[in-house]
């Protein structure tokens, strides 16, 4: 099941971004940047007074297909070696930091919703 969705995710990024090496580093440098961005607002968001479940839920779960995006984005790369195997694994390791934050936010975000 999970190597299905991550066939299908291929064949999305190959037929919309393409499979050049400069289309593929520049989504996934376009990648990297929104999931950043997502992560500072996110640990912004746990420390305010003021939060929407909802939206909080929906942020995470962006921000765990931008991970899940990226991660394919990155085999992609190697699979044609325009990336060392070192990088890759650098890759597969950096990205996994933010999903635990996301899998917090999300927790939060539902216990709020059901405490309410």
């Amino acid at each position: 099941m999970l190597k299905k969705v991550l066939l299908t995710i291929e064949n999305l990024i190959a037929e919309n971004i393409g499979t050049e090496k400069s289309q593929l580093e520049g989504f996934y440098n376009t990648l990297d940047g929104f999931d950043v961005g997502l992560v500072v607002f996110i640990i912004t968001r746990l420390m305010s007074e003021t939060s929407n479940p909802l939206l909080d839920i929906i942020l995470g779960l962006i921000s765990i297909v931008l991970c899940t995006t990226a991660f394919v984005t990155s085999t992609m790369l190697r699979k044609r070696n325009w990336i060392s195997k070192g990088r890759l694994i650098f890759r597969f390791f950096g990205w996994p930091l933010w999903i635990p934050v996301d899998l917090l936010f999300i927790g939060m975000a539902l216990f709020e919703l059901v405490r309410d």
